[in-house]
């Protein structure tokens, strides 16, 4: 993987947000008890809920923002507070860290969102790249936890061959070889309604759990 200088910021700069959950997340099926874990805030000055990202060290590598509301029209949905080199990253690694080592499972979300609602659901392996796009470095840290099965859920709309290309990235090492690769793909829209780039996690634990056992290829 590439070496990069990554210089974390300063635990000090949360404490310029109110640290507090909201209840647009909640609607969405992440808990309170979850917003607090992972130090969710607010941010007067963009009016943002601001989102910590970490290194895989537990440094803070930065802070993104959601804006608070549904209806977001010519603004960005996500912009970064506190900018940071998102493919160094992953976000829940340092939260999960303990809970991928014991289940050897990982669960590859596009946005934090995603980790988030599976640890609502109590489902505390779940990983975000923060795109569709997996990176050289996002590839080496799951590859290090050695899980023994990697399951990419990514959102509605992705191409199969997209999907497929991200998830043979975990191949390329030999020493996996036992390590179970595939990515869910609703083709027939069955869950996941067509154009509407839900995420599997966005449809609850009862139809997310059956996305994970029927709804994965595995590669």
């Amino acid at each position: 993987s590439k070496d990069i200088e990554l210089d974390p910021y300063d635990e000090d700069i949360l404490d310029k947000f109110i640290e507090s959950p909201n209840l647009m997340f909640l609607k969405d099926n992440i808990q309170y008890e979850t917003q607090l874990t992972y130090r969710l805030g607010y941010d007067i000055i963009s009016q943002r809920i601001t989102v910590p990202w970490r290194y895989t060290d537990g440094t803070l590598a930065g802070v993104m923002g959601r804006i608070n509301q549904y209806d977001t029209e010519d603004m960005a949905k996500w912009l970064p507070i506190h900018p940071f080199p998102k493919s160094c990253c992953l976000f829940g690694f340092s939260e999960n860290y303990t809970d991928i080592l014991h289940h050897k499972k990982v669960i590859i979300t596009e946005s934090e969102k995603g980790v988030m609602q599976l640890d609502s659901m109590g489902i505390k392996y779940g990983l975000s790249n923060g795109g569709s796009y997996l990176s050289e470095n996002q590839v080496d840290y799951i590859n290090a936890l050695r899980p023994r099965e990697i399951i990419i859920a990514y959102d509605e709309g992705l191409t199969e061959e997209h999907l497929y290309r991200q998830a043979e990235k975990f191949k390329g090492n030999s020493i996996f070889t036992k390590t179970k690769i595939g990515y869910i793909y609703d083709k027939d829209n069955i869950y996941l309604a067509k154009g509407e780039k839900q995420s599997p996690t966005d449809l609850g634990f009862v139809l997310f759990d059956e996305l994970r056992r029927s709804y994965v290829t595995w590669i």
